[in-house]
């Protein structure tokens, strides 16, 4: 069989041989070979602009990851800054406080160390009073000790 074509114009059937079939083979192939380079062209365009677009991710992500990681890092020292300010306010704030209470105690010691001094002096003066003899009664029928006591108490 033999293969023919149809004038676009007159509609006359015209047979095909091999050297017009052979060449028009010959331009379909280089047609398709253009075609196919061009898409490969394409694609390796597209490659390396998915390349560069997944580089400039990856380039992202490490500078998201650097920024976490600075501001992580830079919000741990000011809360540890922070905690460590806390504990000294609270540890002068419990020294301030164990001072006054020992401020407090000293007082308290004082006061009752003279409240015994007095007492310690009344007693001694009892004790120098007996040892030289002066504990005899008064006209009025009271020792000296009990005169003496009777001014102590006064005194307070």
């Amino acid at each position: 069989m033999v293969q023919t074509i149809k004038c676009p114009e007159c509609g006359a059937e015209i047979p095909l041989t091999e050297a017009i079939s052979s060449r028009l083979s010959e331009e379909i192939r280089k047609e398709y070979e253009s075609k196919t380079q061009a898409k490969e062209r394409e694609l390796a365009k597209e490659r390396e602009a998915l390349a560069a677009r997944e580089k400039q991710l990856e380039e992202s992500r490490k500078t998201v990851d650097e920024t976490v990681s600075k501001r992580l890092a830079d919000e741990r020292v000011r809360v540890e800054a922070e905690a460590k300010k806390k504990a000294t306010e609270s540890v002068a704030l419990a020294v301030a406080d164990l001072q006054n209470q020992v401020a407090e105690g000293q007082g308290t010691r004082r006061s009752a160390e003279e409240r015994t001094g007095d007492s310690e002096e009344a007693a001694g003066a009892r004790g120098r009073e007996e040892e030289h003899g002066v504990g005899g009664r008064s006209s009025s029928g009271r020792g000296a000790e009990e005169t003496h006591r009777g001014c102590l108490e006064g005194s307070r």
